[in-house]
């Protein structure tokens, strides 16, 4: 699956434009990363695609980074420290219930 078959232009420009607009709303950095396939354990990837684009430097600690490999319909989310101690598991689990809906769906955006 390529991308175009997961998300069209203006949804890819529409996501950038949410990303920073809720970028405004606070001190931390989001960013949004999507691979057609990821070949390792979904979590293990999202870590490093996370300290690659080197989010663990923010000085609040407060990054957060969605990853999605989109031709296997898996995802991670990778808070950083600082977020952690202020967003409850409670929310993240919320979260990742609403993007695994969202799948089985075929409900991408």
């Amino acid at each position: 699956m390529d991308l175009a078959s997961f998300l069209n232009a203006k949804q890819i420009k529409d996501l950038a434009r949410i990303i920073s607009e809720a970028e405004l709303l606070t001190s931390g950095e989001i960013r949004l990363h999507l691979e057609e396939k990821c070949e390792i354990e979904t979590e293990a990837r999202a870590l490093e695609v996370f300290y690659s684009l080197n989010m663990g430097n923010t000085e609040l600690k407060n990054a957060v980074l969605l990853y999605i490999s989109y031709g296997d319909q898996k995802f991670a989310i990778c808070g950083d420290e600082g977020i952690d101690k202020n967003v409850s598991n409670r929310f993240w689990k919320s979260l990742k219930n609403s993007l695994k809906r969202a799948f089985e769906k075929k409900d991408f955006f």
